[in-house]
């Protein structure tokens, strides 16, 4: 038999899938019912996690749970260290996506992420049966190639 259908049939039995199919995990795009329809057709539900609040992890696994008695996963991303900051830039960048759509507040430039130790902590509560975590493997390089040794 074929390695590939070999490794996604040992996959899909650890998991109790009947099919294959995974649902990407993106963040903001991985609503509770559409993991559910994915984990009742014999697929993988998935969370995106990256932007949620651990109380808002804990409750999109409550609902997941409450659709569909079938596993899914959670997925994030393991921080950066926070990028400098170039204010001139910064207001160079607003004035021109402000040319294209809605004006973009000053303010914007201090979004930051939901702390990632407390989304840890709700992964781990909510239970899902696969955690897996993105992280930049660059080094703040653009290019791929400048990671590779």
């Amino acid at each position: 038999m074929n390695p590939a259908i070999e490794r996604a049939e040992a996959f899909c039995a650890r998991f109790g899938l009947r099919v294959p199919i995974l649902l990407a995990p993106m963040a903001g795009a991985t609503p509770p019912a559409l993991s559910a329809a994915v984990s009742s057709a014999g697929g993988l539900g998935a969370c995106g996690a990256l932007l949620m609040r651990p109380d808002e992890i804990l409750a999109w696994a409550r609902a997941a749970r409450a659709a569909s008695n079938s596993a899914f996963q959670i997925n994030t991303w393991i921080p950066d260290p926070a990028p400098a900051r170039d204010r001139d830039h910064e207001a160079r960048v607003r004035d021109f996506l402000g040319r294209w759509g809605p004006e973009v507040p000053p303010e914007a430039g201090e979004a930051a992420p939901p702390d990632f130790d407390a989304q840890c902590r709700a992964i781990l509560e909510a239970g899902p049966a696969i955690v897996w975590f993105c992280v930049t493997l660059c080094g703040g390089s653009d290019s791929a190639e400048d990671a590779l040794p």
